[in-house]
């Protein structure tokens, strides 16, 4: 198979930990010499190497014939490149399988890529690493639809509250809040402000 990574470091990093764990694994990518990516092709291509790790800038130009599988260990930043990886399967009217390891922050992108192959990739949770509550949703696709807010008379002004409030412009799921501008305030020396408490939005974990 052979297995797309982000970085170089990445690449150096995969190919060794797969060593490890007894996969005849080798990496190529802009650091190596034009001779080490020869040698390290050639010995996937003799079945020498199980696992071809490779970034994006040493894959352009791969002609390799009966490819099982591509894997994107990491997901492409540009819709393009991940077009172009998993090219390298299933050519010449044979049959191949595409892979992607997809975590929540990855998400924007894949969108991206689907809207430009105008295909739904199909999902499916991976044993042990599956996220819980709403991400789950997110990533499978399942995200309940958000009410449309009530309309507005136009006649008046909409109620303000006598409080200050407390709002948050990001989604379900994502880290962080915002606290929005209070509202004047309207006390009195009988009256004191009471507190006012707002609440974080939870933050992704990567799985």
């Amino acid at each position: 198979m052979l297995v797309f990574t982000g970085t170089k470091i990445g690449a150096n990093r995969l190919a060794h930990q797969l060593r490890r764990d007894h996969i005849q694994a080798d990496a190529i990518h802009g650091d190596k010499t034009q001779a080490e990516r020869e040698a390290a092709l050639a010995d996937f291509k003799a079945g020498k190497i199980a696992v071809l790790v490779a970034t994006d800038v040493a894959s352009r130009g791969l002609d390799i014939e009966s490819l099982p599988q591509v894997i994107n260990f990491d997901v492409p930043h540009s819709p393009e490149d991940y077009v172009h990886r998993i090219g390298r399967t299933g050519r010449a009217g044979l049959t191949g399988e595409a892979i992607s390891l997809v975590a929540p922050e990855d998400m924007e992108t894949l969108g991206a890529i689907e809207r430009l192959i105008k295909k739904r990739i199909e999902r499916v949770l991976v044993p042990g690493f599956q996220p819980s509550g709403a991400t789950v949703a997110a990533l499978m696709g399942d995200e309940p639809k958000r009410k449309s807010s009530p309309p507005v008379r136009r006649d008046r002004p909409p109620k303000q509250p006598a409080d200050p409030i407390f709002s948050s412009p990001y989604e379900p799921g994502q880290a962080g809040a915002t606290a929005a501008q209070p509202a004047p305030k309207q006390e009195t020396q009988q009256k004191r402000k009471q507190p006012q408490v707002a609440a974080l939005l939870g933050g992704l974990k990567r799985a």
